[in-house]
């Protein structure tokens, strides 16, 4: 049973065809056939997502950097939960309506 694809997404100065053009055959060869690899250009941060079932995350960054390019891992944002809460017991309550919790 193979292992199952860690999914990596990175902010990089990758802005052009002309850099995707270049990356191509340098990306390819890091990763195994049955890897996929993408980019939006048209998202501010240029983003590089990646699924893997063997390439690590420094790997990656080492290999854009070699070829003068910025790559930073993208952190997970902790989920936020919206809580709304209708009181009508108490004044500061009444006007207390909506509260982010973490």
């Amino acid at each position: 049973m193979k292992p199952p694809k860690t999914i990596w997404v990175f902010r990089t100065s990758v802005a052009t065809r002309m850099d995707l053009h270049r990356l191509k055959p340098v990306l390819d060869r890091l990763m195994p056939a049955d890897d996929k690899w993408n980019f939006d250009l048209e998202d501010c941060d240029h983003i590089l997502r990646i699924e893997t079932r063997s390439v690590s995350d420094r790997a990656i960054i080492d290999l854009l950097a070699n070829e003068g390019y910025r790559c930073e891992e993208l952190e997970d944002i902790p989920s936020m939960t919206f809580t709304t809460f209708h009181s009508f017991e108490s004044d500061y309550a009444q006007t207390e309506n909506a509260m982010w919790k973490n």
